[in-house]
């Protein structure tokens, strides 16, 4: 008898939470465009102030009206779904032609914007292992995981700002996009490189697992895509 009651409460608290946080956010990044910048931009600093690495270290209270415990989960799917609708509607419009046309020069710059922060991020893992890399955790996994997370794309972010700014069906900005998904692949696969030599223990016990993992890659890229296209 009770459930029906906390489905409801548990719903009305995402209404309000969903509520709260479209209105900062809006806020947010009305503030952001008249001060010349991307309204993204605002809205991730409204998240960050509201978070628990501002706001809640001056009103602990705060959290519960922005993200209260019984929402979470929900909040959580939806932000998800969110996500995955946004960037479908972004690839909806993506011209892949543009990739065949400038390929060297996508593969340059994409390579280029990526190796220099990667590097930095592995030099940067010998100075910060002992501090922060966990129990267990080789070094060689972590250096791959620092330098991965020094170097890979917000592309979710720049799909806004590259849509937001009129940009999306300009070369300029499919480049852009271009390069930072040509970005975000390679940094995936370093990221799952860097969680197999984790699981397995050294570089060559995570050999299984990379080829595998490429064994997938090519079934998809080779056996999916006549299936997509039909």
């Amino acid at each position: 008898p009770a459930e029906g009651p906390h489905i409801a409460g548990t719903v009305l608290r995402v209404v309000v939470a969903l509520a709260a946080v479209a209105a900062a956010a809006t806020a947010g990044g009305l503030l952001a465009r008249k001060l010349g910048q991307p309204p993204v931009i605002g809205e991730i600093a409204t998240g960050l102030l509201l978070g628990p690495s501002f706001l809640a270290g001056i009103f602990p209270g705060s959290t519960e009206l922005f993200y209260p415990e019984a929402a979470k989960p929900l909040l959580g799917v939806l932000a998800q779904v969110g996500l995955i609708l946004f960037m479908f509607a972004v690839g909806s419009e993506f011209d892949a032609s543009q990739l065949r046309r400038s390929g060297r020069v996508v593969g340059a710059v994409s390579q280029g914007s990526m190796i220099i922060p990667f590097v930095l991020g592995v030099l940067s893992a010998a100075l910060v292992y002992r501090e922060f890399a966990g129990g267990g955790i080789g070094f060689v996994p972590f250096a791959i995981f620092l330098g991965t997370a020094m170097s890979i794309t917000a592309f979710p972010v720049l799909a806004r700002i590259v849509q937001e700014s009129g940009l999306s069906r300009h070369p300029l900005g499919t480049m852009a996009m271009t390069c930072a998904a040509a970005c975000d692949v390679i940094a995936w696969c370093a990221l799952a490189t860097a969680m197999a030599v984790a699981t397995a223990g050294s570089v060559w016990g995570a050999g299984g697992t990379v080829l595998l993992a490429a064994a997938f890659a090519a079934v998809v890229l080779i056996a999916g895509r006549p299936l997509v296209r039909a």
